[in-house]
């Protein structure tokens, strides 16, 4: 079960101030919204009315998208200058997509379609779609925005803000164990919330209900399950860290009291230095007897008379 937190802990999760699961990392989540009723103008390379995100149940991924969701996201969809990027599938750590980017989606509105309530934008395909080196994309999206839409969806990759659940009082609490009645689904089980912080991308895919994403939320439920049973770890952890502090406190003292000496022994006369035995080690001068070396000895002999 540690092994799971972990996981967790490398996905990028952790608990705010407040208690809410968060994350900085970047998230997919596949709707079953796309091309369906769309508008395509081919002249103008234009496809209206595309449905980016709905709001409801994300399958596959055990989180709930609310109507406030849709609306931050049209907001953020607006406030992006250059649009909101569109490409063919999701980057990978080996595949970052440059060769697969279709335009980009702009005039974002919500609107409520087939009883449902969405986020809707519309595509505006790019020139160099169609001189793409993965092919002709601007010809391929419109195609199968005219001829099959509901076979492709549309996924988008955003920065969730929090996790969260809410109350049938319309509050929001961290954890279902905060508050009995929460909403919860046809099965009984609590509904999970999430927030969007930043909205990154919003790409074409195949299978959009699919579940297929950074990591799956399930995570996010084993980092909710398990984050008390490691905040218990993460103290045992600290009393040792302090136990090892203390310690090498110690040991830094000791070194400290052996420079002092070191100091101390430096500055005593020459004639005062001793080994540990006792014995003495002053630097005693080398020292010749100058006459029996052997060059003056056959000196001497020499110059004898």
């Amino acid at each position: 079960m540690k092994d799971a937190a972990i996981d967790a802990h490398n996905e990028g999760l952790y608990r705010n101030n407040n208690g809410f699961v968060a994350s900085d990392t970047p998230t997919l989540v596949y709707f079953k919204a796309g091309f369906e009723n769309a508008k395509v103008e081919v002249d103008k390379k234009v496809v209206t009315g595309v449905s980016i995100c709905t709001e409801g149940y994300a399958k596959g991924h055990w989180e709930w998208i609310d109507s406030q969701f849709i609306d931050d996201l049209v907001a953020m969809g607006n406030d992006a200058a250059s649009g909101i990027r569109c490409r063919v599938g999701h980057p990978t750590w080996i595949d970052n997509k440059m060769t697969e980017y279709v335009g980009t989606f702009a005039n974002f509105r919500s609107e409520t379609r087939n009883g449902t309530y969405r986020a809707v934008a519309d595509l505006t395909i790019s020139p160099s779609a169609a001189v793409s080196p993965s092919g002709n994309l601007e010809d391929w999206v419109l195609a199968i925005s005219a001829h099959d839409p509901l076979l492709f969806g549309v996924s988008i990759v955003f920065r969730p803000g929090i996790w969260f659940y809410k109350s049938k009082s319309g509050g929001i609490v961290a954890d279902y164990d905060d508050l009995k009645d929460v909403e919860v689904d046809d099965k009984g089980s609590a509904k999970l919330f999430v927030t969007i912080k930043e909205l990154l991308a919003a790409d074409i895919v195949d299978e959009p209900a699919a579940n297929n994403s950074m990591y799956g939320n399930n995570k996010v439920n084993n980092f909710i399950n398990l984050s008390k049973m490691e905040e218990k770890s993460l103290k045992q952890i600290s009393n040792e860290i302090n136990t090892l502090q203390t310690a090498m406190s110690e040991k830094e003292q000791e070194i400290r009291d052996l420079k002092a000496q070191i100091q101390q022994l430096s500055k005593l006369p020459a004639d005062q230095h001793q080994g540990a035995d006792g014995s003495d080690t002053t630097p005693k001068p080398t020292t010749i007897d100058y006459y029996q070396q052997p060059w003056n000895k056959e000196a001497a002999q020499m110059f004898k008379n």
